[in-house]
């Protein structure tokens, strides 16, 4: 596993945008833009910073650690999601994270009550209450990304690699880890 910047220590802040890329069989990188694989990709890296993997990539933990300062002091990262998770930003900070976690509070509630009153935790308010949650907590990270910066003062991202693995049939199996670095998100975009 290689972990890697090829920044001089960029100001992280308190949320960074996230995005996946991986390899294929013909060795080809490619960026994973279906929500199913993202989420498979974004599940090995908030496992790991949430330290509830089984096999945890503690180089990866350090390396964020290093990187971001609210993380390392308070081990808190939350995820939100923005176009059905084509994009993932992940927001440390343990202010941040509680003023998330107050938005989310209501989509709970509205699910407990539905729950009871139904037998399913699906309602039109329990969709009406995700939508004002994932709008109020995207408009909030959104303002927290602009100040990501290189020390030129140029957005910054995240970008993880990681390798696809095939079942027999040659169908996709999943993806396994291979590294990770900051740049800054112009170059990403332009890849596109």
């Amino acid at each position: 596993m290689q972990v890697q910047t090829n920044l001089s220590q960029p100001n992280f802040g308190k949320s960074i945008p996230v995005y996946y890329y991986a390899k294929d069989k013909t060795g080809r990188i490619f960026r994973v833009v279906k929500p199913e694989n993202i989420k498979k990709c974004h599940q090995y890296v908030i496992r790991n910073l949430t330290k509830s993997a089984k096999n945890k990539n503690i180089a990866f933990i350090d390396w964020f650690k290093s990187k971001d300062a609210d993380y390392a002091n308070s081990g808190l990262i939350r995820s939100v999601y923005e176009n059905s998770r084509a994009l993932i930003y992940l927001v440390t900070g343990h202010l941040d994270n509680q003023k998330i976690k107050e938005w989310a509070k209501p989509v709970g509630i509205r699910k407990a009550e539905s729950l009871v009153r139904t037998g399913s935790s699906r309602s039109f308010e329990v969709n009406e209450a995700g939508k004002n949650y994932f709008k109020r907590a995207l408009e909030y990270v959104k303002q927290l990304t602009v100040r990501k910066k290189t020390p030129a003062g140029e957005p910054v991202a995240m970008r993880a690699f990681f390798d696809a693995q095939y079942k027999k049939d040659g169908s996709l199996k999943g993806f396994s880890f291979n590294s990770v670095d900051f740049v800054r998100e112009k170059d990403i975009l332009a890849l596109q």
